[in-house]
């Protein structure tokens, strides 16, 4: 229990990575997280909100994790609504040819950086989380010519919803 419990916390802390601090909630999510505690008792929304400035990260930085966290969300909801209405999740193949450098050190990453709910390392993993189906087709780049991957694209583009294809993939010509 007490493992799991620091691993979730963990995570939390993660998802409020942004820019050079860890933690860093911004004033939407402080409110969304005191009206839930609230539960319709009427209270200052921004109540505890430091105002000071010390937890924010630089003004020039772009907070990419929180418009990752609102886009994540927002897909995940339409997952939902795509599960309802086709009884089965949305489904994407991400095809990519050699290796990714961002793919070398990944699991570490997604342990000091992010989540398997949320983190681009962990593609299948993060759409199993927010309820899409992911499959993952590797290529070796040293033996694998265009006529394979368009043979691969044509074998699988009746049966998931989207392909996409990765940045050494596009580097490789293709």
């Amino acid at each position: 229990f007490q493992t799991e419990m620091l691993s979730l916390c963990n995570n939390h802390v993660k998802e409020g990575f942004i820019g050079d601090r860890l933690g860093v909630l911004d004033p939407s999510r402080w409110s969304e997280a005191t009206e839930w505690l609230l539960q319709g008792h009427s209270a200052d929304p921004l109540f505890g909100w430091d105002k000071t400035g010390l937890w924010e990260p630089p003004k020039n930085l772009l907070a990419g994790n929180e418009i990752g966290r609102i886009i994540l969300e927002r897909a995940k909801n339409s997952a939902v609504k795509f599960t309802k209405k086709y009884g089965r999740k949305p489904s994407l193949a991400v095809i990519t040819v050699g290796d990714l450098s961002r793919y070398e050190h990944a699991n570490r990453r997604v342990q000091l950086y992010s989540n398997p709910s949320n983190s681009w390392f962990t593609k299948t993993d993060t759409g199993a989380a927010n309820g899409f189906d992911v499959t993952e087709i590797h290529f070796d780049a040293s033996t694998t010519t265009t006529e394979d991957i368009l043979s691969e694209i044509y074998k699988i583009r009746d049966k998931v919803d989207g392909i996409q294809g990765t940045r050494s993939l596009l580097i490789s010509g293709f």
